[in-house]
């Protein structure tokens, strides 16, 4: 056991260490975009937390275990709306926009809903793969055009910060291309190391690596989105708080599931943690239009971290039964 707990942290360690270099090459290079904050946030910030999930989607079917990958995908959607959102309301100040947020979590309402559509659906692998990339290009581009339009209006004074951190980058030349191959490498080797030590615990447990994929690993895979959301909310960039997490759900339900669907066997999804999935979901687009324009108060990041902890509860008595 404790062979397999070292090299799952060792796994998960050169994940959070990649991945953190090749978000400071993000953050930098989005800057020269001058989009929407929200629209960054979505796109390059969350892209770049959501690198490990990736990184375990791909190294799992490398090693054909779609279970382990989608199980992933699921449970880090629902930690990202309830442990990570909460933690982040009660840490710091996380106030809730006007217009571009409540319009951006309806556009994940809306992808998760149709995830657990092409899931239970018949259709052939490809034909899923296919529809999921579809929906992804879709909310994507919708985003780019709010986006284009706060450009030019609410988000002059944020562009402005990141084009005042552009004349002092971290990296430059040749260090920059560097740290993006090392930061890669670090990304599939750390993924690698981790699917294998999640099978070998599933093996040891006598546990579907789909659960283990929702729980542990799950967890795990969440920490960019939680150090990101929290770095956000001390610095009152609201925007970078919901877009990270929102636009990590979006990738989560169709990059991740479209490349399983397409390279490996799908596998069933427990229908119980899809229906947490469902409601928490929906809550969180609905938290979003009931505080707009305000802060999220205690008692809510008190109810979030309770229905993750319920999520938790679901996972550990499927895994000790």
């Amino acid at each position: 056991m404790l062979p397999i707990i070292v090299s799952f942290a060792i796994g998960i360690g050169a994940i959070l260490v990649a991945s953190k270099i090749f978000l400071s090459l993000s953050t930098e290079f989005s800057a020269r975009w001058k989009v929407s904050p929200l629209f960054i946030a979505v796109v390059v910030l969350a892209l770049g937390t959501s690198l490990p999930e990736l990184t375990v989607t791909i190294a799992s079917i490398i090693q054909k275990d779609p279970g382990l990958a989608l199980g992933n995908a699921v449970g880090s959607s629902i930690t990202n709306l309830t442990l990570i959102f909460g933690l982040t309301a009660m840490f710091g100040v996380v106030k809730i926009g006007t217009k571009k947020t409540q319009i951006t979590g309806l556009i994940m309402l809306a992808i998760m809903l149709f995830f657990v559509l092409i899931h239970f659906s018949s259709l052939p692998g490809y034909l899923k793969s296919v529809l999921l990339l579809c929906a992804l290009g879709a909310g994507l581009w919708y985003e780019f055009r709010l986006a284009l339009s706060g450009r030019v209006h609410e988000d002059k004074k944020f562009l402005k910060k990141l084009l005042q951190q552009r004349k002092k980058p971290k990296f430059t030349g040749g260090f920059a291309l560097l740290a993006l191959i090392v930061s890669t490498a670090g990304l599939g080797v750390g993924g690698m190391i981790t699917v294998k030590a999640v099978h070998q615990l599933s093996v040891l447990l006598g546990t579907s690596t789909t659960i283990l994929g929702m729980s542990l690993n799950s967890l795990a895979t969440t920490i960019p989105e939680l150090s990101m959301a929290i770095t956000a909310s001390t610095r009152r960039e609201n925007k970078v708080v919901i877009g990270t997490l929102v636009g990590s759900n979006i990738f989560n339900l169709t990059l991740f599931p479209a490349l399983i669907y397409f390279f490996a066997n799908s596998t069933p999804l427990p229908l119980l943690q899809l229906t947490i999935l469902g409601v928490t979901s929906v809550l969180f687009a609905a938290l979003l239009f009931k505080y707009k324009g305000t802060i999220v108060p205690l008692s809510t990041s008190l109810f979030l971290l309770g229905l993750y902890a319920l999520f938790a509860l679901t996972n550990l008595q499927t895994i000790t039964h």
